[in-house]
């Protein structure tokens, strides 16, 4: 399951990050403004079909507890960005979004890990031979 999709957006993610912090905006460069938030909404799409599926995968049977979830911890980064922004600023902001982005690009790629030897475990348990009854 896990894919160069998945490497591809990261580094995405983190161009995208830098250019956010090294850019100082300017009314001329309206075009870049545009630019970065498609990059952006290309990204998070990405990430949210690919955690989604993740998640049904993980959790097969309870599929709606573990959406559930996900949209729960959705929620309260909303929550936790909205309630900051008074007191912090944007590029604070920018720097705990990298530090975030790196701790669970680490997770889902060792969840997907774990997951991937479970799986090649559980098909070498199931890998057997056929015997004929002529051979038997």
């Amino acid at each position: 399951m896990f894919t160069i999709l998945n490497t591809i957006v990261q580094l995405l993610n983190l161009c995208l990050l830098s250019a956010l912090l090294l850019w100082r905006p300017d009314p001329e460069q309206w075009i870049v403004f545009y630019l970065l938030a498609a990059i952006w909404g290309t990204a998070d799409a990405v990430w949210l079909v690919q955690v989604n599926a993740l998640s049904g995968i993980l959790f097969p049977g309870n599929e709606e507890a573990a959406y559930s979830n996900f949209r729960l911890w959705e929620a309260t980064g909303s929550v936790f960005s909205y309630a900051s922004a008074p007191y912090l600023c944007v590029r604070t902001r920018l720097h705990i979004l990298l530090g975030v982005l790196l701790v669970g690009f680490s997770g889902y790629t060792t969840i997907e890990v774990m997951e991937y030897k479970a799986k090649k475990h559980h098909h070498k348990e199931r890998n057997f031979e056929l015997v004929s009854k002529t051979e038997q």
